[in-house]
């Protein structure tokens, strides 16, 4: 039995089902997910239930009240309550009334108590809906000097980053510098974020955006009723300051490698600039290519750059030799083939020349060149590299590659 929590949140292939699940379960196998009301984790083959729990259920209403009663008698939150002089009851049913039955707003605002933002003599203020206290925080955040300067960047960076980065990362990615964007990161915006750290306690604190609502408030999309008019402003405000962010975080690493995708001087000089900020750009720079639809510029990344001696190569393939992460340059590979067979499709049906059947055979031809590879190493060899931990050191035909791309 699986269990997963917001599966609306995870990761997919194009048509397929979140976390690579099957269509059809194996007999025995069953499934039990979450996701929220309009999202479906998408279409199975296998018996499903579909059970709602609506935020005003009478048995949602009683986890609430029983779940507030609980943290009240915890150590920071108890402490609080007594300083300001309000009661038990008075906290679990004024914050359990706001909050409407919706978990993630009580998540929100139990880390605004524990981080000392709001106090527990404050509730009343608080407004019934996450929209409007999603608003509410942006105009709070508006009104502090360094909003435009640093945490406006800072939280539209973490919208548009593809998985948790570190306060460093941000400041290479907005041009700041670290205490106050470790400022925005550990208290200002602190409530609103998931924070994770490596199993070293002294590895820094990598940071992204909690909850997929305000995800979607930072892409652009309003609330999803009659209320939305009222978010709009705020949700096209940050639309278009979080494309900007996609942009910044491109050229930001096109300009560490030494310009355009068809011409990487500096990473085919030193493939070690790829390993910059724990070579988050070999993983997702094509992502945000084409967020942005930027294809052509893709198609120049993958297929091949001029080298620093004036020659054509494929200098991002080598980037991913060298750092051991020639699945992620597959996955993009299949990412531009997919894009380019639909506008072949879309090319076709409105009776035009299909004008990317080239790329999508070349991606085609590149990724079987880099499969065939594995086909050069025997089973004896292969066992002994993996025993001997050598698999690293692999002399890959980078020349045949080259050459094929």
């Amino acid at each position: 039995m699986l269990v997963v929590d917001g599966l609306d949140e995870a990761d997919r292939v194009a048509g397929g089902l979140p976390l690579g699940l099957p269509g059809r379960l194996p007999a025995g196998v069953f499934v039990i997910g979450t996701y929220r009301t309009g999202s479906p984790p998408g279409r199975t083959d296998s018996p499903k239930t579909v059970i709602t729990i609506g935020a005003k259920d009478p048995a949602n209403t009683a986890d609430v009240i029983e779940f507030l009663t609980r943290v009240a008698g915890e150590e920071v939150i108890a402490g609080k309550l007594a300083e300001a002089g309000v009661t038990r009851d008075q906290f679990v049913d004024q914050l359990a009334q706001r909050c409407s039955g919706v978990w993630v707003y009580l998540r929100y605002v139990l880390a605004e108590i524990r981080h000392g933002i709001r106090g527990v003599d404050r509730l009343d203020a608080l407004p019934a809906d996450l929209w409007d206290y999603y608003t509410d925080n942006l105009d709070a955040w508006q009104a502090r000097p360094d909003w435009l300067t640093v945490g406006a960047p800072v939280l539209t960076a973490l919208a548009a980053a593809r998985e948790p980065v570190t306060a460093s990362t941000l400041c290479r990615w907005i041009a700041g510098d670290l205490a106050p964007v470790r400022r925005w990161c550990d208290f200002v915006l602190r409530p609103f974020l998931a924070v994770a750290r490596n199993a070293d306690p002294r590895s820094a604190a990598r940071y992204s955006i909690y909850h997929a609502s305000m995800r979607e408030l930072l892409h652009g999309d309003a609330a999803p009723d009659g209320a939305g008019d009222a978010h709009r402003p705020w949700a096209e405000t940050l639309h278009r300051a979080t494309t900007d962010a996609h942009f910044r975080i491109i050229d930001g690493y096109l300009a560490l490698f030494g310009g355009a995708p068809a011409e990487l001087i500096s990473l085919s000089r030193n493939l070690g600039l790829a390993a910059t900020d724990d070579g988050y750009a070999l993983r997702h720079l094509v992502a945000h290519l084409a967020h942005t639809d930027r294809w052509t510029d893709i198609r120049q990344l993958l297929l091949g750059s001029i080298t620093g001696d004036g020659h054509l190569a494929n200098v991002w393939y080598q980037a991913h030799d060298t750092h051991d992460s020639i699945d992620n340059y597959l996955d993009d590979l299949n990412h531009a083939r997919r894009h380019a067979a639909e506008c072949v499709d879309a090319d076709l049906a409105a009776g035009g020349l299909a004008a990317t059947l080239a790329d999508e055979i070349w991606y085609g031809l590149v990724a079987a060149s880099i499969h065939s590879l594995t086909n050069n190493i025997s089973s004896d060899l292969l066992e002994q590299l993996v025993s001997t931990s050598m698999w690293l050191s692999i002399p890959w035909n980078r020349g045949g590659l080259r050459y094929a791309a």
